[in-house]
């Protein structure tokens, strides 16, 4: 199981995915500025404005009406996808390799 932050950019997870599910983007070193009085380390940072995101889009979605259940519906989706598009791989594969067995037979089956 991944442990890794759907809301930094450069963790968003394959292009396929990213594209499919919207996902709040948050780029650091825009607030690491606004941090700088309470001399905090780099990771100690990183760790603050992580969860203050994370806390604000929880905010949101909770002003939306989202329950619990549906916070963890754009996770659980992109698994589904992902599976998804590896059986349909699977099956073309067959496919593909089922015409072309009755292709060389000069026939079908």
């Amino acid at each position: 199981m991944s442990t890794r932050n759907p809301i930094i950019e450069d963790e968003t997870g394959p292009p396929e995915l990213a594209d499919r599910l919207p996902t709040l983007s948050l780029n650091l070193e825009d607030y690491r500025a606004d941090l700088a009085e309470f001399e905090l380390s780099e990771t100690e940072e990183t760790a603050l404005l992580e969860l203050l995101c994370e806390m604000m889009r929880t905010m949101v979605d909770l002003s939306m009406g989202l329950d619990s259940v549906q916070m963890i519906v754009p996770a659980f989706m992109a698994k589904v996808v992902e599976q998804v598009e590896i059986e349909l791989k699977q099956i073309q594969s067959d496919f593909n390799d089922t015409a072309n067995t009755c292709s060389q037979k000069g026939g079908r089956g």
